[in-house]
């Protein structure tokens, strides 16, 4: 059984650096939303920097759990890319606050970007998919490695769940009216990434 500490922090309670940030927020703050002692924090992390990379590391490992099922199910047949929006638009609705940490992290520290850790990941179970699906060779996106999905798929959805309540409390838009329009935009533009003939270069062909 794990003790309560490692349970909390795979999954951080709801009134964690809420309001004030996690930069703002203190130790004794983390022990009493945990509803631990202090000691055990310092015997198990070294400071609140290392609580951090913590919940980005277990953040990331979460995700790219959750891609590595639904490529398989979605080369199974199992799963169609509504479900894979579906899912996508749960887990990081489930984990708001880690993603503000992260893209956070990701802008103030640019020597320990957990961004490109998390993307270096996902290239690699992307390729394989591709690989089955569409035959195409490992290294065929070796010189941009997916630049465009980076900037153009992976920053917006992520900047989405760091923000949609922001948006929705200024424009008075229910939050589940939000996920709705977003979800529409964001299968559009993975149902085109997902296209056996994204990516072939142009040049190479004429």
């Amino acid at each position: 059984m794990p003790l309560k500490h490692e349970t909390e922090f795979s999954k951080p309670p709801k009134t964690f650096f809420a309001g004030k940030g996690f930069d703002a927020t203190c130790i004794d703050e983390i022990a009493k939303s945990a509803e631990i002692t202090k000691s055990v924090i310092y015997y198990h992390f070294k400071n609140k920097d290392d609580i951090r990379k913590t919940l980005i590391g277990r953040f990331i490992e979460e995700i790219m759990d959750l891609k590595r099922q639904r490529s398989v199910e979605f080369v199974e047949g199992e799963v169609s890319i509504d479900d894979s929006i579906i899912g996508m638009i749960d887990f990081f609705k489930e984990h708001e606050r880690t993603v503000r940490i992260l893209m956070m992290q990701s802008m103030t520290d640019s020597s320990r970007n957990p961004l490109l850790n998390l993307w270096d990941q996902n290239i690699g179970i992307t390729r394989q998919y591709r690989q089955i699906l569409f035959g195409e060779s490992y290294e065929e996106h070796a010189k941009d490695n997916f630049l465009d999905v980076y900037f153009l798929a992976l920053i917006p959805l992520l900047s989405y769940f760091a923000f949609a309540d922001n948006w929705c409390a200024h424009y008075g838009l229910e939050r589940a009216e939000a996920d709705r329009i977003f979800g529409r935009s964001l299968k559009a533009m993975y149902s085109m990434f997902m296209l056996p003939e994204y990516g072939i270069d142009v040049e190479k062909e004429g």
